[in-house]
């Protein structure tokens, strides 16, 4: 964990050249160092126009500066912005004075870590940071303005508020058995337990969709050699991303390219085709074929048959939570009309990338999936560690509930609340560890 009695500094604009350039500092000493490198008796949140000086007073620049005093600034202490020129050599000269004046250089995400350790945001709102400088779409920079803002955290309040009342009441009940309180036979109880679950589940549902939209969907192309699969990667992503030959085992290795439909992320995937293996490169293609197809939210399974065979279909069975197309591919030769079908419940389309006939109702099928998940306004750009605390809170609940209508057991729920309420703490930071602040900031920009 960083020392918030250093003063940090660093570049927050991207490196290159550019109109504008900014350095930031955070920390005791940022007034005192702004003053001694500017010409300006500097207040807090007014703009002043100035020059920049070295140690010999010689100008390296010249731009404002701005002071927001603590505890009104984005890191809740003492920040000096000063905006110039978007000369690296020039903010580098400039840091190097700065760094010479007290300052030290800031690690990454050290900013948002002390804005989230001086209670300016939590851990939802310092994650939203860094996801909306990532931001791939409209829709994900949307949605993470939404999280920054607190929407995610607020529903993550709402539970933990819900779930304190109910362990008031059980605990108050367990310490003092002489009030007479049967809450044992309160059906209350139950009752309000089932309502946090149901509300828990519709948060880890809009999580685990927010999450895709955040990472992208994966769609991964799987098949036998020589079916068609890297011809209807290039067809979808429209480009000559993958070899095409008539050769069975072209494809040795993973081929990705990404399409963006109605700002959504979508990362196609064309996978070695699944055989025995004829030589150890194949056999490393296929292993990662099998790992695509685990990590796949869409799986794509080509064949080259009217009928689907069963050894094809147990291709998909890796994944068993991954949205299924099975694409019949070279209508062309066995004379089938473009078409879709379902087929046990199946979507099964009917095309030939040869002449390109039947692709688009493929294509129409993708646009409806990411309609699918873009449509939902409560949806949270949440990440990996979100939804594994919140199927961990649900899971215990769930347990809890069991155990407290089969035997009447408070303890063992009121701890089982107490577990599930430590869970979403580690959401917001409110329960948290050096290792995982760790791992979280030092993901994001050194500026930020």
């Amino acid at each position: 964990m960083s020392n918030s009695r250093d003063t940090i500094a660093a570049i927050a604009t991207a490196p290159g050249k550019s109109g504008i350039g900014i350095i930031r500092i955070s920390g005791p000493k940022s007034l005192e160092i702004a003053e001694t490198i500017t010409t300006a008796k500097i207040k807090p949140r007014l703009v002043y126009h100035t020059g920049f000086l070295d140690q010999d007073r010689e100008a390296v620049d010249k731009g404002i500066v701005i002071y927001f005093k603590a505890p009104a600034s984005y890191t809740g202490e003492d920040i000096v912005e000063f905006q110039g020129h978007g000369s690296m050599v020039t903010l580098n000269l400039m840091l190097k004075e700065i760094y010479r004046l007290g300052a030290r250089p800031a690690a990454p995400g050290e900013f948002s870590q002390r804005a989230f350790l001086n209670g300016k945001l939590d851990l939802v709102q310092a994650e939203a940071v860094a996801d909306l400088i990532a931001s791939t779409s409209e829709k994900s920079a949307r949605h993470a303005v939404r999280s920054l803002e607190g929407r995610f955290s607020s529903r993550i309040h709402t539970l933990v508020e819900a779930m304190i009342s109910v362990r008031v009441y059980i605990e108050g009940s367990l310490d003092f058995p002489e009030e007479e309180i049967d809450f044992l036979a309160d059906a209350e109880i139950p009752e309000k337990i089932t309502n946090i679950l149901s509300q828990l589940d519709s948060l880890l549902n809009d999580a685990v969709v927010g999450k895709k939209l955040r990472q992208g969907l994966n769609v991964v192309i799987v098949g036998r050699p020589n079916v068609g699969k890297s011809s209807l990667l290039n067809i979808l992503s429209g480009s000559e991303k993958a070899i095409v030959t008539g050769l069975a085992g072209t494809t040795r290795d993973i081929v990705e390219d990404t399409i963006f439909i109605a700002g959504l992320a979508i990362t196609l995937i064309d996978t070695a085709g699944i055989r025995t293996p004829e030589n150890e490169i194949e056999a490393e293609g296929i292993k990662r074929s099998r790992q695509q197809i685990k990590d796949a939210d869409v799986l794509v399974l080509v064949t080259d048959l009217e009928e689907i065979t069963r050894e094809e279909l147990e291709y998909t069975h890796a994944q068993p939570t991954a949205r299924v197309f099975i694409v019949h591919n070279k209508i062309d030769l066995y004379g089938h009309p473009a078409e879709i079908k379902i087929l046990n419940n199946l979507q099964h389309f009917y095309l030939s990338t040869m002449n390109n006939e039947g692709v688009e109702a493929l294509k129409n099928a993708l646009r409806e999936l990411v309609a699918e998940n873009n449509n939902n306004e409560d949806m949270v750009l949440a990440r990996e560690r979100h939804v594994q605390l919140l199927t961990k809170t649900r899971d215990v609940l769930k347990e809890g509930l069991d155990i407290f209508r089969q035997h009447r057991h408070g303890e063992i729920l009121a701890d089982c609340l107490k577990m599930a309420q430590k869970h979403l703490g580690e959401i917001t930071g409110e329960v948290h560890s050096d290792d995982l602040l760790g791992e979280i900031f030092s993901r994001f920009c050194i500026g930020k």
